[in-house]
């Protein structure tokens, strides 16, 4: 059970940084909204999960929410790369 809420959870949160990222990559802003959203997903992610898991009187409480923290944290670093990279590419071609 463990190990599928794990992957349960960590294809909820790639999901949904796909969909923030798909949604506001382009506009104006759209970085900052990036983070934000996806900052508020990992949020509201690690409180439900935390009430749910503590209803049922799990023991797997700290191994998902760790897992959860971690993800957060790789896909963060994912976009900050990705802003990096873009912003040099924006300086090279355009300077």
């Amino acid at each position: 059970m463990l190990k599928n809420f794990i992957v349960f959870n960590v294809l909820i949160s790639i999901f949904m940084f796909a969909f923030i990222f798909y949604r506001c990559a382009g506009m104006s802003g759209g970085d900052l909204v990036i983070i934000t959203f996806n900052i508020m997903f990992g949020i509201v992610q690690l409180i439900s999960n935390n009430i749910y898991l503590s209803l049922i009187k799990s023991k797997i409480r700290f191994n998902v929410l760790l897992s959860i923290i971690i993800i957060q944290i790789i896909e963060l670093i994912v976009f900050i790369i990705y802003g990096y990279q873009t912003n040099e590419w924006i300086k090279s071609n355009y300077s």
